[in-house]
């Protein structure tokens, strides 16, 4: 869930509920995925122009459309490298409930469980008096530290990849086993960097 609000964090573009969705099988993370597009910034929303309700027409919005919505968006993640995810759980940061849409795309794509943060149904709820709606991201939690701390964790959990990363960026002032305690840390630059390169990198082992 950490790495969920992390994501949310860095990628999502909806200022109101950032969202964020990770996707583990067998402990590995496989996908990760963000809501939010910049329509509603260049052409509003035209849902809150009708008066739509919470779960309704999202298909009349560009900007609320549910391909934008961070489930279908980390299920894509982890299809587009390789990964299957029958099986898999989702972890959805940000919101209290998932779309009929959301829901038929995670049943089409095999997700096992769905987990949402604990008391999400107030903290992300535009309804409950006690909502932290537009102060989401200020709830204590680790940030961009964290998620690239669990990359690492992920990505050399496979046998070689440990080399194949310190090769790579053998050049970093600190090494893999620091990272991997949380301890000297690259700067965000580098951490960014390093984030994309495993996220882009070939996958060995497409689940079964």
């Amino acid at each position: 869930m950490r790495v969920a609000k992390s994501f949310a964090r860095l990628f999502s573009k909806d200022k109101t509920l950032p969202g964020g969705a990770v996707i583990v099988y067998e402990e590995i993370i496989i996908g990760l995925g963000a809501n939010g597009s910049d329509h509603h910034e260049k052409s509003g929303c035209r849902r809150a122009e009708l008066g739509c309700k919470t779960g309704e027409g999202y298909e009349l919005c560009e900007g609320c459309h549910p391909k934008n919505h961070s489930e279908p968006r980390a299920i894509q993640n982890a299809l587009s490298r390789g990964y299957k995810t029958k099986g898999a759980d989702l972890y959805l940061w940000g919101h209290w409930w998932c779309c009929k849409w959301c829901w038929d795309s995670m049943l089409k794509a095999g997700i096992k469980n769905v987990y949402l943060l604990e008391k999400s149904e107030v903290l992300f709820n535009k309804e409950h008096p006690d909502n932290m709606i537009c102060k989401q991201l200020d709830l204590p939690m680790t940030h961009q530290e964290d998620l690239f701390v669990l990359h690492i964790k992920s990505f050399v959990s496979k046998p070689g990849r440990r080399q194949i990363l310190a090769e790579r960026f053998k050049d970093a002032p600190s090494n893999i086993d620091d990272w991997l305690e949380g301890n000297n840390l690259p700067g965000m630059n580098l951490r960014t960097l390093i984030m994309d390169y495993i996220w882009n990198y070939p996958c060995f082992y497409p689940n079964s």
